[in-house]
């Protein structure tokens, strides 16, 4: 990777080329020297700088995301609660052929030592595991989604803002101090990455038509049994899941940035029928189709 410069924070990287292009919104907590910056990135190609902190990639919806720090190539964070933690004075190469909408949260690394000294540690590689490959946990990423609302709220006070940070970082450390380290004897569980992308492209390219577990695991090389228990182990959820998530995200996208009919939107989204998306923007919403286009 090519030598470059240095960035002081988060905001500073975000305003430069070719970040600076993408839609964000930013949020401060001047208190703990904490940053929110939730944007809709891509499609890109390039190598981020060094930055003097610690930053929380947070995706809020599915997008295949590739990154590189001189070893190789890993798929993510790009999924749904699997996020990745950048170390300080890290640089980063970022690619992705798709838009992927994320919550970027840093903090300075004397925050997180004077965090972490009353536990006992002293060295911020404690956090190492989860900036090896990315980590799913659900309960960290709506932690980050409660600090992004309470940091924006008119009504909050900065006390419940550094609380909710402050718990934040207790999961992080938790989750660090629980997860496996890679490169030691044990054997990861899960797709591979390669095995991953196989299985999302064949999501994506057949998202309006009929799709099987025999078709997936096929896509992969491996058995249906086998596929389905490391697919949800990779991703959290089963692949039937995930199918419909997809399908989901792009209704919505079809709902605010098209003006077709609701039947149409849901045959164009593989959701077969407006009763059935109905039914299933209410389970992952709480809105129905129209209230969802309504609010664009």
């Amino acid at each position: 990777m090519p030598a470059t410069d240095h960035c002081a924070n988060l905001v500073e990287l975000m305003s430069r080329p070719p970040l600076d292009a993408f839609p964000q919104q930013r949020r401060l907590l001047d208190s703990v020297g904490v940053t929110l910056i939730q944007a809709d990135l891509g499609p890109y190609d390039f190598s981020d700088v060094p930055l003097p902190e610690q930053v929380l990639h947070v995706p809020l919806n599915n997008a295949l995301v590739w990154w590189n720090r001189g070893s190789g190539w890993n798929l993510a964070p790009g999924l749904l609660d699997h996020c990745l933690l950048d170390p300080p004075d890290t640089q980063t190469e970022w690619r992705t052929s798709q838009v992927e909408r994320v919550l970027l949260i840093s903090w300075s690394v004397s925050t997180a030592r004077t965090f972490i000294e009353p536990f006992g540690h002293k060295d911020l590689d404690v956090f190492a595991p989860l900036a090896e490959r990315t980590f799913f946990d659900p309960l960290i990423v709506e932690l980050a989604r409660h600090l992004w609302r309470e940091a924006g709220a008119e009504s909050s006070t900065t006390l419940l803002a550094e609380q909710a940070f402050y718990a934040l970082l207790s999961s992080l450390l938790r989750s660090a101090l629980t997860a496996p380290r890679w490169g030691d004897n044990s054997t990861p569980v899960g797709l591979t990455d390669r095995q991953l992308l196989l299985a999302l492209d064949y999501l994506h390219a057949h998202l309006t038509e009929t799709i099987t577990l025999a078709d997936l695991a096929a896509a992969t090389h491996l058995s249906p049994y086998h596929f389905a228990r490391q697919f949800k182990h990779s991703t959290g959820r089963t692949p039937h899941q995930y199918l419909i998530q997809l399908r989901q995200q792009k209704a919505q996208r079809l709902l605010t940035t098209t003006d077709l009919p609701l039947a149409q939107v849901a045959l164009a989204a593989g959701l077969g029928s407006q009763s059935h998306m109905t039914h299933v923007f209410r389970r992952l919403l709480g809105l129905t189709p129209f209230e969802v286009r309504r609010r664009r």
